[in-house]
């Protein structure tokens, strides 16, 4: 049986479906270590990049320029990766190493986590330090309601980011793909600058990461929707009113959905102004009308790990039916 899992060819459907549950729940529960992720080198190596090929000025030479920063450092140690891959006689362990890096989130939960603990010890400042690291907005004037909704935005956003969307471009073009998309991810992070003369140098990337977010984006929505048990009604009654708005139907913008509809289930509002720098953008809320408190840290984590569980058992089903029906 063991022979028939680790070959030389690609494994089934429902092998692949099978392993891509056990490694999306392993990452979230036993994720890797800072000290010991792959990734950590590509966010220095995407900085040193950063440092050395950003144009000054010029939008075609940035777009030209963010392009071919990827392509030509990247493409070749991705190639090398698929080229060994194709020889590795336990295939699917090797797809599975790839995936667990792709899928890495233990940095992100870590920060957050300390940005609440920070709050809730009343160490402002700390917190704020904290989510700097998380977020690319301005932190030094947030309130602790601004920097616990800050928190728990990204914190979503991270997960839909890095774990569903790499799983979804493993089942659909394999582990190198879902490589080569998180160090896209990790140098569109590394090279974005919110509301600057630069910002299309890391366009090309940042367009791509979408892309490939869309439909992974929807299904968290969908799954959210569906499954979520809403508290608004009870729990968080009490709470101070806030004006929310209905997000617009939009496959290009869905993040306020998934506020909206985490928001709604949690008795939270979510969303709202942003500032980058000198520059302000005033956005809606969305979700419940309710202020939001630290203590809904909290409730987001136990959301994240009912997502995180039910995609996990829809794989293990998905797999058992195309064994049924192979």
């Amino acid at each position: 049986m063991i022979e028939s899992i680790f070959v030389l060819n690609p494994p089934s459907k429902a092998v692949t479906f099978g392993s891509a549950a056990f490694i999306f729940l392993l990452s979230y529960t036993l994720p890797l270590a800072k000290q010991y992720d792959p990734l950590t080198i590509v966010v220095l190596l995407a900085n040193k990049i950063d440092l050395k090929a950003r144009p000054d000025n010029g939008i075609k030479q940035q777009l030209i320029s963010g392009s071919l920063s990827y392509l030509v450092i990247f493409s070749p140690l991705l190639l090398l990766i698929g080229l060994l891959l194709s020889l590795a006689e336990f295939r699917l362990f090797f797809d599975g190493l790839l995936l667990y890096v792709a899928c890495s989130f233990a940095a992100q939960k870590q920060k957050f986590h300390k940005v609440k603990y920070a709050l809730k010890h009343e160490k402002k400042v700390l917190a704020r330090q904290w989510l700097s690291a998380l977020v690319k907005r301005q932190t030094s004037s947030l309130s602790n309601i601004g920097t616990s909704k800050a928190a728990i935005e990204a914190l979503l956003l991270r997960f839909v980011y890095q774990m569903v969307t790499s799983v979804f471009i493993f089942l659909i073009a394999g582990s190198v793909a879902a490589l080569a998309y998180r160090i896209a991810l990790e140098c569109y992070w590394e090279w974005k600058r919110p509301y600057s003369e630069e910002i299309y140098y890391a366009y090309p990337v940042g367009q791509l990461c979408k892309l490939a977010q869309a439909i992974p984006m929807l299904l968290t929505c969908l799954i959210a929707f569906i499954f979520l048990i809403s508290t608004r009604r009870s729990k968080h009654i009490n709470k101070g009113k806030v004006a929310v708005s209905q997000p617009v139907a939009s496959l290009s913008q869905l993040q306020p959905w998934l506020f909206h509809i985490v928001g709604n289930r949690i008795g939270i509002s979510l969303g709202g102004p942003l500032q980058y720098g000198s520059t302000k953008q005033r956005l809606p809320k969305y979700g419940a009308p309710y202020q939001l408190t630290i203590s809904d840290m909290d409730a987001v984590s136990v959301t994240l790990n009912v997502i995180t569980i039910i995609i996990s058992v829809g794989l293990c089903i998905c797999a058992m039916l195309m064994r049924y029906f192979a």
